[in-house]
């Protein structure tokens, strides 16, 4: 029978950028430890189903990541009226710095790609008048 042991394979992030991250809250300073592959999958994929579903991976994603304190300071701040999308906003922003991407705005002219081969020799063909 083949056996399997998580334990070795629990520790390892799942993102490029593995370094906690701070980031502030109403003058709070939080820190996210990056999630392991599995974690993000399973946020992904609820994420991806909408509705309910998307706000509870939120969720489960941020309680995996921050500590606990930090949970309830966010539980606080939404019974007291702050925006679901301070919690989208966060959550993308964790996610562009895991991923060691950030999203920047493209310039406005993008210069073109260099070629890297030889130009062709090839003369255009001549077009043939049909008989009619």
């Amino acid at each position: 029978m083949k056996s399997f042991d998580t334990s070795a394979r629990q520790a390892s992030a799942g993102v490029a950028n593995d370094a906690p991250i701070e980031f502030e809250l109403d003058g709070v300073v939080l820190v996210a430890e990056a999630p392991t592959a599995g974690q993000l999958v399973l946020f992904l994929t609820a994420n991806r189903r909408g509705g309910l579903d998307s706000i509870e991976s939120m969720f489960e994603l941020l309680a995996t990541v921050i500590d606990d304190e930090a949970v309830d300071l966010l539980k606080d701040k939404l019974s007291d009226g702050m925006e679901i999308t301070v919690i989208t906003d966060i959550i993308a922003y964790l996610v562009e710095e895991w991923s060691a991407r950030p999203t920047q705005p493209s310039s406005a002219a993008t210069p073109s790609r260099k070629s890297t081969g030889k130009r062709s020799t090839a003369k255009p063909r001549s077009r043939v008048a049909s008989a009619s």
